[in-house]
C-alpha cells in the first residue's frame, strides 16, 4: 500500500470530494478518481459513500483515514530525523508574541529536559487562532495558547502574575516601594494594550487585566504593541499593569497599590499539533 496513495485518501476525505482534493494536490480529477478506486479494491471494500452532495467515509474508511494518519506522521518524522541527522530534532514552537516571552525559559527547560539535542524554532503568531492553524500545518510542533479547547491535549504553564509599572522619572516612582492608594493611582494616566494580547481576562476586567468595573481609570493610552507600551512607561507619560516577568528589563519601578484587593494572573498552556509524532506527545 503506497503511502503516496494514502495521502490522496485522506485529502479526498477531508475535501469530501475528488475535485477538491485534485486541486489541493495539484492532481486531475481522474487520476485521483483511480487511484481511490484502486485504493477500495486493494482494501476488499468500500471506503467511500458516493452521493450528489460529494463523497462520506464508510466506517471502514474511517478506519484507514486514522490509521493512515499515524502512519504518515511516522513517516514524516523518519523524513526530518533523516534530514536533520539521527540525533537532531526540530521543535517548532508557536504562540503570540507576549505568550511566548512569558514563557519561554520554561519552555526551553521542559524541552532541553526531555531531549536535549532538540532543535527549538520559535515562531510569532496574532492570536490563539493563528496558532492552531500553523500547528495543523506542522506536525513536529508546539503551541502556546491562552484558551485551551475541549479535546486538546495540554499542558498547564506557570501563571504570570501581574504587577503595576511607573517609569523612574514619574511622580509616583518615589513612593513606588511605600505605597500609594488606588484612588491615587486612578487619577494617572495609564498606557493599556489595544486588545487582550494575554488571552482573555477576568469578567470586568481590562484588555490588561486591571479591574476598571470597580477601579475605572480617569485616562488611558493605547498601546498598539507591547514595545509602545514599555516606551510610554520608560518616558514617565503612562503607568502600565504588566506581567512581572516581562518588566523585570524595563526602566521602571514596581508601584505598591494599597486598597486594591484584586489582581491578575496570564493563564497560558503547551498544545500538541493534531498530528504531532510520539517523541512531542512525550512533552505535551
Amino acid at each position: 500500500m503506497e503511502t503516496e496513495r494514502l495521502r490522496w485518501f485522506i485529502a479526498v476525505a477531508r475535501t469530501g470530494g475528488i475535485r477538491d482534493a485534485a486541486a489541493g494536490l495539484r492532481l486531475s480529477p481522474g487520476t485521483v478518481s483511480k487511484a481511490m478506486t484502486e485504493l477500495e479494491s486493494d482494501m476488499g471494500q468500500r471506503l467511500f459513500v458516493r452521493s450528489r452532495r460529494g463523497f462520506s467515509l464508510t466506517e471502514a474508511g474511517t478506519f484507514l483515514r486514522d490509521q493512515a494518519s499515524q502512519l504518515l506522521t511516522v513517516e514524516r518524522e523518519i523524513r526530518e530525523q533523516l534530514k536533520l541527522g539521527a540525533t537532531s530534532r526540530r521543535l517548532l514552537v508557536f504562540g503570540s508574541e507576549p505568550l511566548i516571552a512569558l514563557h519561554m525559559t520554561e519552555l526551553v527547560r521542559l524541552a532541553y529536559q526531555r531531549f536535549p539535542d532538540v532543535l527549538l524554532q520559535v515562531r510569532a503568531t496574532r492570536d490563539d487562532a493563528a496558532t492552531r492553524t500553523a500547528l495543523s500545518e506542522e506536525p513536529a510542533s508546539v503551541g502556546v495558547v491562552a484558551e485551551v479547547g475541549r479535546v486538546e491535549a495540554a499542558r498547564a504553564l506557570a501563571a504570570a502574575p501581574f504587577g503595576t509599572y511607573v517609569g523612574l522619572g514619574h511622580p509616583l516612582a518615589r513612593r513606588a516601594a511605600e505605597g500609594v492608594p488606588v484612588a491615587e493611582v486612578q487619577e494617572h494616566a495609564f498606557v493599556v494594550p489595544e486588545r487582550e494580547v494575554f488571552g482573555t481576562m477576568a469578567e470586568g476586567a481590562s484588555a490588561d487585566g486591571w479591574r476598571d468595573d470597580k477601579f475605572p481609570r480617569k485616562k488611558r493610552l493605547g498601546g498598539p504593541t507591547l514595545a509602545l507600551v514599555f516606551a510610554y512607561v520608560e518616558a514617565n507619560h503612562a503607568i502600565a499593569y504588566l506581567p512581572i516577568k516581562l518588566a523585570k528589563d524595563l526602566r521602571a519601578r514596581r508601584l505598591k497599590v494599597t486598597g486594591c484587593p484584586y489582581s491578575c494572573t496570564c493563564e497560558a498552556s503547551l498544545v500538541r499539533a493534531p498530528a504531532a509524532p510520539g517523541w512531542i506527545r512525550q512533552l505535551v
